[in-house]
């Protein structure tokens, strides 16, 4: 505004200096409106979001916030600040994205609060001792949460078929597959209808497709149609396409599993070739996702139990390797550990061929799958016979 000013009062007396100002008046007038209109307009202003935060069970805590990265992308933390108490609301100021999601992380915590940038105040209040979190302010965060919280409740309503009786295991089979189908439905018709992109990403991501890839290409064609600017969907859409020609061929019972060589927690190289002429578990977990860690007391127990005659091999698929470490340090995660931090870009996914995780191969000492995707009620027992 300064360059503004000094231009306009240039020009004034510079006029004055030729015409009498009285007389001149109104054209003088005009042109300074005219002047401070091209210079003010050539200005541009950058729109923010002011993201304000409220969060209990984390005093004298830091706290860090990163946009949410994608395939390849490295975590970017944007802002920090340490938390004071609950009624000192900590702000960010960060542009404005309305297809932008971002994470809000405590530090040596593994959980994420997410919200969306598309409006111009955001408000979160996080509870950090249960992980539950309310965000206002943001229509594509409310609709997408409501989205997840409608997933979550038909998956609660699987724990409630019960254990079927002599006479009616069809029957509850058949409860457990419609529940199922429900839930990939409504989220093939949230993420095929949403019109935020970041909201579209998160609910596609969410989505098992099983090995029925040509419905993941065709939702991401029509997503790159309905969000045509957005670079991050045409790459979700050329991995969709690359996926389908690597997962063609997936690795069953019977076929000898590639070796894949990862860092373990000391950064050292590990290869699976090592472990010829043993039985091994190999199973790829992540500590950002929640129904992976389910399986961890059931690791521990095969670790202990089974270490002499079985070799477990956990990958984790993580792009933040310090929250990697400091939960297989904290939990005492003892067996090999290992990470891939290009996830479903990296070597494991793209080696043994799989598409979701948890995932689990169960590999004999001839280096042959004798078993895979082992849910974890079911994983003692299939060791139990395959180990004998």
């Amino acid at each position: 505004m300064k360059g503004c000013h000094f231009l306009v009062t240039t020009f004034f007396y510079a006029t004055l200096s030729m015409l009498n100002f009285f007389r001149c008046r109104y054209w003088l007038f005009t042109c300074i409106i005219i002047l401070l209109n091209y210079s003010c307009n050539t200005t541009q202003v950058t729109r923010t979001t002011t993201v304000k935060i409220n969060i209990s069970s984390a005093r004298n805590e830091k706290i860090y916030m990163y946009p949410v990265p994608y395939a390849g992308e490295k975590r970017r933390i944007s802002d920090s600040a340490i938390v004071v108490n609950n009624n000192s609301p900590i702000i960010f100021n960060i542009p404005y994205g309305p297809d932008c999601m971002y994470e809000i992380k405590v530090a040596g915590g593994s959980r994420r609060f997410s919200f969306i940038a598309d409006a111009d105040t955001v408000y979160l209040a996080i509870n950090n001792a249960n992980g539950k979190y309310n965000v206002t302010g943001s229509p594509a965060t409310t609709s997408l949460r409501n989205f997840l919280n409608n997933q979550q409740l038909c998956y609660d309503s699987l724990a409630l078929v019960a254990n079927p009786q002599p006479g009616d295991a069809g029957t509850l089979q058949e409860r457990r597959n419609d529940i199922l189908y429900r839930v990939y439905q409504n989220a093939f018709n949230y993420a095929d209808t949403v019109n935020n992109a970041a909201a579209f990403i998160k609910a596609f991501n969410t989505i098992e497709f099983g090995s029925n890839y040509d419905s993941a290409a065709t939702l991401l064609e029509r997503a790159v149609k309905r969000f045509g600017k957005i670079q991050k969907l045409k790459e979700m859409l050329n991995d969709a396409r690359e996926m389908i020609s690597i997962y063609a061929n997936e690795y069953n019972i019977g076929d000898t599993l590639p070796v894949i060589t990862l860092p373990d927690i000391s950064g050292r190289e590990f290869s699976t070739a090592s472990l010829e002429n043993r039985f091994y578990l190999i199973d790829f977990w992540a500590t950002w996702y929640p129904k992976t860690l389910l399986f961890n007391n059931i690791k521990r127990k095969i670790f202990h139990d089974y270490g002499k005659r079985l070799a477990l091999v956990s990958v984790a698929f993580d792009d933040d390797i310090n929250a990697w470490r400091n939960m297989v340090n904290t939990q005492h995660l003892d067996w090999i550990q290992l990470i891939d931090e290009k996830m479903w870009r990296g070597t494991a996914a793209r080696t043994l061929k799989f598409d979701s995780i948890p995932f689990n191969f169960l590999v004999n000492n001839k280096g042959i799958v004798i078993a895979k995707a082992i849910k974890p009620d079911s994983v003692i027992a299939v060791l139990n016979k395959l180990l004998q």
